[in-house]
């Protein structure tokens, strides 16, 4: 069991976490001095090397196979830097967000990040978003998940809301 306190990612964003803490030259200084330039930087070469992952996705008895370009199951609207989903959501809902990105081009990639730069990500084509109490994915074989920034290689996951499993100081 893990858990996250604000977002996880499947897709390209776990692919720009893990570059992101891999602290090589480049993104260590980047980092340093300018924070969100480190950020563009790890996700354009994150949606350059990216490849589309097939996924089983079960949530509130429905399934559906897909192609995921990206995926983010979230507590808070905002996922990096400055790149933040519209969804509104609250800590004590009882819901998780959850945006998908499915079987998209590198451009269409870039398209999203620079929606999210914008706080607007809903209503364009082969982008999803809804809210769930609950939600499993099993992945065509191994691949990374993002949980707050930490990254786990996984063959299935399963997300839902613990109430009070982690307490918060304020």
């Amino acid at each position: 069991k893990r858990f996250f306190l604000a977002n996880s990612s499947i897709g390209v964003g776990a692919s720009a976490n893990w570059l992101f803490n891999q602290e090589n030259f480049l993104i260590r200084f980047l980092k340093s001095r300018w924070l969100n330039l480190a950020i563009t930087y790890v996700t354009i070469k994150s949606i350059l090397n990216f490849k589309n992952y097939p996924i089983e996705l079960r949530s509130q008895n429905k399934k559906s196979n897909l192609m995921i370009s990206h995926m983010s199951i979230i507590k808070n609207p905002y996922i990096s830097g400055d790149l933040k989903f519209d969804q509104e959501i609250a800590p004590d809902d009882g819901k998780l967000g959850l945006n998908i990105c499915e079987n998209m081009s590198k451009l269409e990639l870039v398209r999203v990040m620079i929606d999210l730069k914008k706080g607007k990500f809903s209503g364009k084509p082969k982008r999803y978003s809804c809210f769930i109490k609950d939600l499993q994915i099993k992945p065509n074989g191994l691949i990374p998940v993002e949980l707050d920034g930490e990254i786990e290689l996984i063959k299935e996951i399963n997300y839902t809301i613990y109430p009070k499993a982690i307490n918060i100081l304020q």
